[in-house]
């Protein structure tokens, strides 16, 4: 198929997937359904609450997973390759793995594009289908034929009118990137075409699942129901202001018989809440409904189905006195389960990132590294005893090298440079430096300058 056919055709399934995703993005910042579908009563109260588990759940997994950044582990411990991955991606990649992996949970899929800046520096940037497209083949490896990145002019947009912004398309091959200016939907003139710093298209996917599938299908009925269910029971407490006043043997219909007694009467009612009827036989109250405790048990159990769906848990209804890393693991162990199938997902993404990224390092520098050497390795973001596990830190080490068991620190982003820091204070002991006024001999003695 000729090139910019196929470009056309990839343009219009972004603008396919545009309209059908928009939804996705209108839940994570609270534009839910109930706002066009709450079945309004005139004359009664109409308020609409909106509890957002989706995004509430979607922060979560991703701090659960991503908070630590990641640890790059050689396989056979060369320490120049994991120096120059912390040196290229310390300054970002932890805020844009956040990122990927929150579009992905919003839409069902994100994309990220690499390029490099005007300083030579790989970086990352994170898209979703709201922006962006990629075109897979149809091999096991799913190849990347090509990406689109759809977008604002930064600059023009600021004050403008939505429909009169300019707007760019660029396109990526495996050897350029071509941008096209784009009016009301439709691809114009070519405006640019430059070759890139890379060997084959620097777009990839990060997708939980064949299917795309949001984070949100898990639980959007579930959702809607409780946004409604709420919604009622703050209507139920606002319609007892308005109450209906029922009298038995007196009126309280407006003043027909001259007597002027009706206003005082109302205003007795309204403002002070009681009335004295003189007439022993008269009897007053407000109508109102016998709502009981089945509205209460029902939204909580949908909240209990919408977060078993999630796989989450309600930290602040289940609290607990053992707040051990042991103890909240076990309590966590259903997240658990649902976050390794993330963390498999974006480790592929991760390798493919390395590679480029070595690809690219080795026309800048001529050094060439392998990709397929290199560990990744995540550290969850959940409660450690820092006093139990050094305690087992002994016994870790039979089995175990240093640098792993560093890397079980949430706080150690480089366990091979904070294990070469130890050699070097291990060094210092035995052979301080006095100049530095720090050091201590094989004897635990201060040999250093300070007191």
């Amino acid at each position: 198929m000729e090139q910019m056919q196929l470009i056309k055709k990839c343009f219009e399934q972004l603008n396919i997937n545009i309209a059908a995703k928009m939804i996705y993005q209108k839940y994570y910042i609270g534009l839910h359904d109930i706002y066009a579908d709450y079945k309004r009563i005139d004359s009664r109260s109409n308020d609409i609450l909106v509890k957002n588990f989706n995004k509430e759940f979607i922060e979560k997994y991703v701090s659960y997973l991503l908070s630590n950044p990641v640890n790059y582990i050689h396989k056979n411990a060369d320490k120049t390759v994991t120096d120059i991955i912390d040196l290229n991606f310390s300054t970002w990649e932890t805020l844009h793995n956040q990122e990927l992996l929150r579009y992905c949970l919003i839409f069902g899929e994100s994309y990220e594009l690499n390029y490099i800046n005007a300083d030579k520096e790989f970086g990352s940037l994170a898209l979703n289908p709201l922006n962006a497209f990629i075109l897979e083949d149809g091999t096991a490896d799913k190849n990347v034929l090509l990406g689109l990145h759809f977008y604002e002019d930064a600059i023009d947009s600021i004050g403008t009118a939505s429909s009169i912004v300019k707007k760019y398309l660029d396109v990526y091959t495996d050897t350029e990137v071509i941008t096209y200016n784009v009016t009301s939907l439709q691809i114009g003139e070519e405006k640019s075409r430059k070759k890139h710093n890379f060997s084959k298209v620097p777009m990839r996917v990060l997708r939980l699942n064949d299917y795309a599938i949001a984070n949100l299908e898990d639980y959007k009925t579930e959702q809607d129901a409780y946004n409604t269910s709420i919604s009622n029971y703050q209507n139920e407490i606002n319609d007892n202001r308005n109450a209906i006043l029922f009298s038995k043997g007196m009126s309280i219909k407006p003043d027909s018989d001259g007597s002027g007694n009706t206003d005082e009467f109302y205003k007795d009612v309204v403002n002070n809440g009681w009335v004295n009827c003189k007439n022993k036989d008269a009897s007053m109250e407000f109508v109102t409904k016998e709502i009981g405790e089945f509205v209460s048990n029902h939204i909580n159990n949908l909240k209990e189905d919408v977060y078993g769906a999630a796989s989450m848990i309600d930290e602040v209804k289940t609290p607990t006195s053992n707040t051990s890393g042991d103890a909240l693991r076990q309590r966590l162990h259903a997240l658990e389960c649902k976050v390794s199938l993330m963390k498999s997902a974006i480790e592929k993404v991760l390798k493919q990132r390395l590679k480029l990224f070595f690809d690219y390092y080795y026309k800048l520098t001529g050094t060439k590294f392998d990709y397929r050497l290199v560990n990744v390795k995540f550290t969850l973001n959940i409660p450690k005893e820092i006093t139990t596990l050094s305690n087992a830190i002994p016994n870790l080490l039979q089995i175990y090298p240093r640098t792993h068991i560093l890397s079980k620190f949430g706080d150690v982003d480089n366990p091979e440079l904070i294990y070469k820091k130890w050699l070097e204070e291990q060094e210092m002991e035995v052979n301080p430096d006095t100049n530095n006024q720090f050091g201590f001999n094989n004897t635990n003695s201060n040999t250093g300058g300070g007191q």
